[in-house]
């Protein structure tokens, strides 16, 4: 089981756990800390820190990566610029989802945020492609954490703890490096809730003090932070309209039938693997079934 470098700070905060996936590959997921009101308050009104320890995080090196990767997943990647964002399906040779990753690329790095429970076999099954390539790719499960900070509050709090007043304006799926608690934290935005909301990539051993950081900052009323969990941002995310692989949908999924076609797949690009059925699909018309809000 994968154990969150914060979970001695978690328990003495007496947060309630939940398990994500099971006793082997699952982690404990912050369930609340109290009342889901106040978390979900924070939220809409303040920010939230969230843990992430269902989260997994995937390095991809190498000057032929994106030309490799772009040949593999869905999305268009051969125009993505340090800084860039996007999502992607990885998909199997039937067409089925494997693993659905958000794309956070750098000048010397392209990192996947992927699903814990998907990480490993995702990292496999790419490498398993590769021939002559100048490309490396390495499941970072040890070394890197993440966090996620979500609330209209919560730019105004990051730009006070960094000094950096870049994360006002910062766009969704625009990325950027900075110093937290001594550590380096590559930080991308993407409002999966409908607020703004930041996710954190840190060094293992940097998160505790990361987190403590974020929070010592946060006790100014002007930003109404608060420790959040999983509850209460599974019902600003549902709200948000934005489904959640291995939640909403998973490894056994067409892309069509998961409503984020056209956040995840361009049908504007050369082959990867599994376009016949999807470019089958799309020829065709409408799935038998698809994911949709009510």
């Amino acid at each position: 089981m994968h154990t969150s470098p914060l979970q001695t700070l978690l328990d003495n905060a007496e947060a309630t756990f939940l398990l994500y996936g099971d006793d082997t590959l699952g982690a404990p997921v912050v369930e609340s800390f109290g009342p889901v009101e106040t978390e979900y308050a924070a939220i809409r009104k303040g920010c939230a820190l969230l843990d992430l320890p269902q989260r997994a995080t995937i390095r991809v090196t190498g000057d032929e990566r994106i030309d490799f990767l772009n040949r593999m997943l869905t999305q268009q990647l051969n125009a993505l610029k340090p800084g860039d964002c996007t999502d992607s399906f990885w998909l199997s040779k039937k067409g089925r989802i494997d693993a659905d990753l958000r794309i956070i690329h750098t000048e010397e790095t392209t990192f996947f945020d992927v699903d814990l429970l998907a990480a490993q076999t995702a990292r496999d099954s790419l490498d398993g492609y590769l021939f002559a390539e100048d490309c490396e790719i390495t499941l970072d499960l040890d070394q890197s954490h993440r966090l996620a900070l979500i609330g209209p509050t919560a730019p105004a709090l990051l730009t006070a703890i960094t000094g950096d007043d870049s994360f006002n304006s910062l766009p969704i799926d625009r990325a950027l490096t900075t110093t937290i608690a001594g550590a380096d934290v590559l930080i991308d935005r993407r409002d999966i809730t409908g607020e703004p909301e930041f996710h954190l990539l840190i060094p293992t051993d940097n998160a505790p003090d990361v987190y403590t950081a974020l929070l010592n900052e946060s006790t100014s009323q002007e930003f109404r932070a608060v420790g959040g969990g999983w509850h209460a941002y599974n019902i600003a995310r549902i709200e948000g309209g934005s489904p959640l692989f291995n939640i909403d949908f998973a490894q056994d999924t067409l892309p069509h039938e998961t409503s984020l076609i056209d956040s995840r797949v361009s049908f504007t690009k050369g082959c990867y693997l599994g376009q016949e059925i999807v470019a089958r699909m799309q020829s065709l018309g409408q799935p038998k079934q698809k994911l949709c809000a009510f």
